[in-house]
């Protein structure tokens, strides 16, 4: 027998596998691509260096265990499946593969069905035509030749996912420093001819927070912070900043509903969704043109939207009249990338995140287009029952019923931490501002801490993150209260400070009032 070949191939005790095997295990040998033989229970009977190198693995290893187990699990279903051609004709396959407690990389195999001299299928033989680095994040199985360009799209999707989320904890944090110095500007310069071109940095730290809630979304798949919303009291909040995207030369007309539009929603995903569409109708207009937004309640029947089941849906609609969408490319518009304009002009995420965040919530987004006349899109939403409109309202929290507060300020990011030691101090509070959670730790006693009430700590910081520090503070003072602060939503640490009952969490980028207001409503906190 080869020595490539196991030498348990055969548990059962059964024949040798078939001489035409031997050769071809013969033959792999000479290879330098990976490549590897099973029979046709797919068993490894045959593997070269090459591919034992790539996967940090032996031929001793597969007694009793496939090699299919080294297979990325979401990929190893498709992969048993496409494998199994009816001919001797290679199926190219994309899939991941273990490598040693690395990871996984990324192949590209042409597989081929073995025959012996009487036709009779006996194995299979994969040799890898491509190879990429390691991948850490999960994909979906891609395959077939013709089917290139569609990994390729996946690839780049992937990356602009991690691209996304390297970049995001950052760019919020700058955001946030922008946004707040901005707010406080304005202030200063109200009713001065510099208060226009404030509003304008204003405007435009909104839209780039919009623009990395689109990768995000799209991308990571952050985590919803989902709430009971009046969609009326939604569309009103953002009306003034979407007839500033709009500009001068569009007419924004919006329409609520006659009864409160209760929804559960994130309120930053379904304001991003509503300004996708804006920006799409901007683009589609020329000229003069007018965009409708209008909120109503509607009853829906079986089969009357596609997905849907019968029920109440709250109805956004956004329509505009511009050049309309042409039948040939209507059916494109949600794919991700797609974009009918240069790609200096749009990411063409929009649309496609749009539709991700509808439907995670269990609605739809629908569109009908008639091209020189206009484009319409219906966001249907479930409404909630009209026993949740009963919920009472938060009382109003009033700014000087707070006394004086010391604050223990954790954030290792200067811009952040800089405007955040501004908005604590002009409130009229104490701050205490460290960079590093161990600088904190070797400062924290029983007694630095006794004049503490508030800690606000960034979660995602070096050596230690928020979460842990809070953990360790209260040891120290049990009754330490805690406001939690992020911009990296794509963290399973920031996820679990986000749901954990009892938490409080402000997202980056924040504005001042946001700031503010949370820090009001932490220190009226109860204790448990």
């Amino acid at each position: 027998m080869h020595p490539f070949l196991s030498p348990s191939s055969d548990p059962a005790g059964g024949a040798e596998p078939a001489a035409e095997i031997s050769t071809w295990a013969e033959l792999i040998t000479r290879l330098p691509a990976p490549a590897w033989i099973v029979d046709a229970s797919g068993r490894l009977l045959a593997a070269n260096p090459a591919w034992l190198e790539l996967t940090e693995s032996s031929i001793a290893q597969f007694p009793s265990a496939l090699p299919t187990e080294l297979v990325h699990p979401v990929d190893r279903t498709n992969l048993i499946n496409l494998a199994m051609p009816d001919s001797a004709a290679p199926v190219q396959c994309d899939y991941r593969i273990a490598r040693g407690g690395q990871g996984y990389a990324r192949i590209r195999e042409s597989i081929s069905r073995l025959m012996d001299a009487a036709g009779q299928p006996v194995g299979f033989m994969g040799v890898a035509t491509k190879i990429d680095d390691l991948v850490p994040h999960a994909e979906s199985l891609t395959t077939s030749a013709a089917s290139a360009v569609d990994y390729e799209s996946r690839h780049r999707f992937e990356a602009l996912g991690w691209l996304a989320a390297g970049v995001a904890h950052d760019f919020n944090n700058l955001l946030t420093a922008i946004r707040i110095y901005s707010d406080l500007l304005e202030e200063d310069l109200r009713e001065t001819p510099h208060e226009g071109p404030v509003k304008e940095i204003i405007h435009a730290s909104r839209s780039a927070s919009f623009l990395v809630q689109n990768l995000e979304t799209f991308g990571r798949a952050s985590l919803a912070r989902v709430e009971k919303l009046d969609l009326n009291e939604v569309l009103n909040g953002l009306t003034e900043f979407l007839r500033s995207v709009l500009g001068e030369s569009i007419s924004l007309e919006t329409k609520t509903a006659l009864m409160p539009a209760r929804v559960e929603l994130d309120r930053k995903q379904i304001e991003q969704v509503i300004l996708n569409l804006c920006l799409n109708s901007r683009n589609a207009v020329s000229d003069l043109g007018v965009v409708k937004i209008e909120v109503e309640h509607t009853a829906l029947g079986d089969g009357e939207v596609a997905e849907l089941s019968a029920g109440s849906y709250v109805r956004i609609r956004v329509a505009d009249n511009g050049k309309g969408i042409p039948p040939d490319i209507l059916p494109r518009i949600f794919e991700p990338f797609f974009s009918t304009r240069s790609s200096r002009k749009g990411s063409g995420l929009g649309l496609a995140t749009s539709q991700a965040i509808l439907r995670k919530a269990g609605g739809e987004i629908t569109v009908a287009s008639t091209p020189g006349e206009g484009t319409t899109f219906d966001l249907w939403v479930p409404a909630l029952p009209e026993s949740a409109d009963s919920y009472p309202a938060p009382p109003p929290i009033e700014e000087d019923t707070i006394e004086p507060l010391h604050v223990l300020l954790v954030e290792d990011d200067e811009f952040v931490r800089s405007v955040a030691t501004l908005l604590i101090q002009t409130s009229g509070h104490t701050v205490t501002e460290f960079e590093r959670p161990g600088d904190v730790l070797a400062w924290a006693t029983a007694e630095a801490l006794s004049e503490v009430s508030v800690l606000i700590t960034d979660i995602v910081m070096p050596d230690m993150n928020g979460l842990e520090l809070s953990h360790r503070l209260r040891e120290l003072k049990p009754d330490l209260k805690a406001l939690y602060m992020s911009g990296y939503i794509d963290d399973p640490v920031t996820e679990q400070a986000m749901v954990d009952p009892g938490n409080h969490f402000l997202p980056k980028p924040f504005t001042a009032e946001e700031f503010a207001a949370m820090l009001i409503k932490v220190a009226q906190q109860t204790p448990d």
